[in-house]
């Protein structure tokens, strides 16, 4: 039986929109830019949405925490559709594109949509656009890249908050590239084993306000001195006087005036790690200038944060900054370096 949605009042579409599901609401949404309006009044609005890239193939998924539901679209794109079980549909800005939507009943993917290569560059857009039509201010935007050394073609996606980017290895110059085409991340956390070329001085990378590099290897201390953001994680070759200059800066100049906390691993150090702090006036904990504990949440995609975090601090030495008084606690071994920054 056809219901005339459009027909009813505000309250009752509210109510029938309440009581769907995620994947109900989301074919709805694509019915007419009126049905969009009427979901977004409902402010059925996503936690987060993640789009995985892999080569020839991109994943969109959809999560809504409070309402306890996720859902997982493939998007694929064909030379030719198999038969013409397609229709059309008018996406984000106007756009109308041939659609072949083929629900999934078994599995973690909800629906396969199918669209024609010759609009490759156009449909993932759209259907991206059309998502913050119908939901509106989404929250988290993320990105999942597992691709070859020069990231391909990625989908043109507005927006974008937190990327994991995996793989084998990845250019300098497409991770540039890269940053630049989608900038003002909160966090990126590269996982790829090895980073070819240069990385500029200049580069967007150390704007970004929270990093995570799993093997930054030689990499590691250019990206400790040029850092411009709040929490760092690195895992690296890193020298003594790469910790000593960190420290210089911190404490004489004006930079890392947004960073909260500096977490290093390192392995074959040729240095006694306490020859770091020599030079500095260090104390120990005071519990009337500073908690034992530091409240500590990265803000990295898809960085686990438990109990057992390492900034439990009551063993940590405190530094001052000279400009403003800021105080800081630190703590070396012999394959780390924890650094944070008290409010």
């Amino acid at each position: 039986m056809t219901i005339k949605l459009l027909s009813f009042t505000y309250i009752i579409n509210f109510t029938i929109i309440n009581s769907m599901s995620t994947e109900e609401v989301f074919c709805l949404s694509l019915c007419s830019t009126r049905i969009r309006r009427i979901i977004r009044c409902v402010r059925w609005t996503p936690d987060r949405i993640r789009y995985s890239v892999r080569e020839g193939e991109l994943d969109v998924q959809i999560e809504f925490k409070r309402r306890n539901q996720e859902m997982n679209v493939k998007l694929n794109s064909v030379k030719r559709f198999v038969d013409r079980k397609t229709s059309w549909h008018r996406l984000g800005d106007g756009i109308d594109v041939e659609l072949r939507v083929e629900p999934v009943t078994n599995g973690t993917t909800s629906f396969i949509f199918q669209f024609l290569k010759s609009q490759e560059e156009i449909v993932p857009a759209a259907i991206h656009n059309s998502l913050l039509n119908t939901f509106g201010v989404i929250p988290k935007i993320e990105f999942q890249i597992e691709m070859d050394q020069y990231l391909g073609c990625l989908p043109k996606i507005t927006g974008v908050t937190d990327t994991v980017l995996n793989g084998s290895r990845i250019s300098g110059c497409a991770l540039q590239r890269f940053l630049s085409n989608f900038p003002h991340q909160n966090s990126i956390s590269i996982l790829t084993t090895s980073l070819m070329g240069r990385l500029e001085e200049s580069s967007k990378l150390f704007s970004i306000k929270n990093i995570h590099w799993k093997l930054a290897d030689n990499y590691a201390p250019l990206v400790l001195k040029y850092f411009n953001g709040m929490n760092l994680i690195l895992s690296g070759k890193i020298a003594k006087n790469d910790l000593v200059g960190f420290l210089r800066r911190w404490m004489y100049t004006d930079r890392y005036l947004n960073l909260k906390t500096v977490s290093i691993r390192y392995e074959n150090i040729l240095f006694e790690h306490d020859e770091v702090l020599r030079e500095f006036h260090i104390s120990a904990y005071d519990p009337l200038r500073r908690p034992e504990n530091y409240d500590y949440d990265p803000c990295i995609i898809d960085y686990p944060v438990n109990e057992n975090h390492p900034f439990k601090c009551l063993n940590f030495l405190d530094i001052e900054r000279i400009s403003d008084g800021k105080l800081a606690s630190v703590q070396i071994n012999e394959s780390n370096f924890w650094f944070c920054v008290w409010d």
